[in-house]
């Protein structure tokens, strides 16, 4: 595990002079960083109140720190290749390709050594070592959002102003994949985008903050001072005199038209293939970037061609071998499922319009299953990786349900019956469930429970619980003689009846339940 702080071991695993290599001279260390320039350049200094001094910036020094980096990384030795990265950044923080490279040794480790994290010895005495701390704890956990954001932050108070954006980008990308995006998260980006003088961005990550939670008027309000705030750069109004002005707002220009293309809520195909073409550019840049690799396969599935999925399916297998973060295998068998679902409607259809084709049928019955039996084994998965989601294991259920495993379904439903949204639905296939295995007072139990869960009886739902409730008591009277649950179940066959004489086989039942009475009685 890395090791952040404490004393500074007598040969420094990240030294060249550690494994056997020519030490770079880091001239000045010890030195405050006032000479460094602006922009981090010489952010190799101590923070307020007198911490220790780093290194100054010393970007010859750094660069032989980065060749035996590169080395390291192209003989697969991406451990030490990661400490080599630090060291040098620590000459040279600003250095943002070498950056770059660093998350590039971090991503072959960890597709190496998915359950072993990288040893790595760094001092943290001054702000520039406390963003390098903050970069390694996010490369040991490449898909956290919020360690991403973590380095961001950490890049804006040592002035890294341009590495901070790096970071902050790729925790939006993060954040907005979440399942369930916190208001919390957009609003914190939203502030470090603002402080590294991204107000473009400070805005987007405002806006979705305030579509998450409306209510926060003050959040509005700051939303709306950053939009002004992002006006007057794109004009050039606070950048007046300064060298490279210009260059800045037509990079600013070009960041709202992105901006504006990926909020387009109606993309045409002009926007659309603008969008795969800057994803396409951004992951010739980083090819092993997990977020960029995502950003394109979610580019390519809303254009939606058959080979835009199939490249997309690729993309993120390929996220997944990189990182073996389970998100990247759902999104990649989402795609395959949806492909799944396609080809059964269109079976379904022909089937449809050739009734009388006996090989077509007969086709559709084993296509179903098929499918059934493939989703199954992907739900299967699901919950083995996130347990504790109610919702897979309905979905896993439900599957069970449909293919006939009824102690399987059983098993995963009753666990996701806790989840409220899930109570009724669940209650119900629980209640079916028991009555194919032949299990009466079970399932007479389980579709009451199903009708208290609903609150009512003569919507859809509620015809459908209890016309499951009638059968139960049906089945229970027959196999136990039970008069009671005989008249319980020609009460409800009647109500059915008056609501809807034609709902299911309710006139078959409701004579099945008469003659049964009829029998009962007389014995």
């Amino acid at each position: 595990m890395a090791i952040f702080g404490g004393k500074k071991k007598k040969e420094d695993a990240g030294s060249p002079e550690a494994n056997g290599q020519e030490a770079p001279e880091a001239k000045g260390a010890g030195e405050g960083a006032d000479g460094g320039g602006k922009g981090g350049k010489g952010t190799g200094s101590g923070g307020k109140g007198g911490a220790e001094p780093g290194p100054t910036f010393n970007p010859e020094a750094a660069e032989r720190f980065f060749d035996h980096a590169r080395t390291a990384h192209e003989t697969t030795n991406y451990e030490y290749a990661m400490n080599l990265w630090l060291s040098g950044l620590r000459l040279d923080a600003s250095n943002m390709t070498a950056m770059e490279s660093f998350f590039r040794s971090a991503s072959a480790y960890a597709a190496a050594n998915s359950k072993k994290k990288p040893k790595v010895d760094l001092q943290v005495k001054t702000p520039v070592d406390k963003f390098l701390a903050a970069l390694l704890n996010w490369a040991t956990r490449l898909t956290d959002g919020d360690a991403a954001m973590r380095a961001g932050e950490a890049a804006a108070k040592a002035g890294l102003e341009e590495q901070g954006y790096w970071c902050l980008e790729r925790a939006m990308t993060l954040a907005k994949q979440a399942k369930r995006p916190s208001p919390l998260t957009f609003k914190k980006l939203m502030q470090l985008f603002a402080e590294v003088g991204a107000y473009n961005d400070a805005v987007e990550a405002g806006t979705i903050a305030v579509q998450i939670n409306p209510a926060d008027t003050d959040l509005a309000n700051a939303v709306k001072n950053f939009s002004a705030q992002a006006t007057m750069s794109q004009g050039g109004y606070d950048n007046v005199g300064e060298e490279g002005g210009f260059r800045k707002n037509i990079r600013n220009a070009a960041k709202q038209k992105q901006l504006q293309d990926e909020e387009a809520i109606s993309k045409d195909e002009g926007t659309i293939e603008r969008l795969i073409e800057r994803a396409r550019v951004d992951l010739e840049e980083r090819p092993e970037d997990p977020p960029t690799i995502s950003a394109l396969a979610k580019r390519l599935i809303e254009r939606g061609t058959p080979n835009d999925e199939k490249e997309a399916y690729e993309l993120y297998k390929r996220a997944y071998q990189l990182t073996k973060e389970f998100r990247f295998r759902q999104a990649a068998d989402d795609i395959k499922m949806r492909a799944w679902r396609r080809r059964l409607a269109a079976l379904e259809k022909k089937a449809i319009e050739n009734p009388d084709d006996a090989a077509i049928q007969e086709k559709l019955v084993q296509e179903r299953k098929n499918v059934l039996d493939a989703e199954t084994k992907v739900y299967a998965a699901r919950v083995e990786a996130y347990p504790t989601d109610m919702q897979l294991k309905f979905e896993l259920g439900r599957r069970y349900f449909d293919l006939g495993q009824f102690e399987d379904a059983i098993a995963n439903l009753q666990q996701a019956q806790g989840e409220p949204k899930l109570r009724v639905r669940t209650l119900h296939m629980l209640a079916q469930s028991f009555l194919a295995m032949g299990w009466g007072d079970e399932a007479v139990t389980t579709f009451r429970q199903a009708l208290d869960a609903h609150g009512r009886d003569s919507d859809s739902t509620g015809m459908e619980i209890n016309y499951g409730l009638m059968d139960a008591l049906l089945t229970k009277a027959t196999d136990h003689r039970e008069l009671e649950a005989a008249i319980e179940a020609d009460k409800i066959a009647s109500g059915i009846a008056i609501k809807d004489i034609g709902f299911k086989e309710i006139r078959q039942k409701r004579d099945a339940i008469k003659k049964l009475l009829a029998e009962l009685r007389q014995g």
